[in-house]
């Protein structure tokens, strides 16, 4: 039987910025692989059920020199 657990995203983010909000995630569900990405431009990668973070990066844009 599997359980209902909820599991915080501060993990594998700076939590110095601000709260970032979830704008897309998707699940792999052979792989058991959960990648969310967020407004500020970090994704997490985590394997699943035990919510282990695999990855976290952040995308950013270069600003003009």
């Amino acid at each position: 039987m599997v359980g209902i657990v909820r599991h915080n995203y501060n993990e594998g983010r700076d939590t110095s910025k601000s709260r970032a909000f979830l704008t897309c995630a998707a699940f792999h569900k052979e792989t058991k692989i959960l990648v969310a990405g967020f407004d500020d431009g970090s994704f997490t990668v985590h394997e699943m059920p035990h919510f282990s973070l695999l990855q976290s990066f952040t995308l950013v844009q270069p600003t003009d020199a």
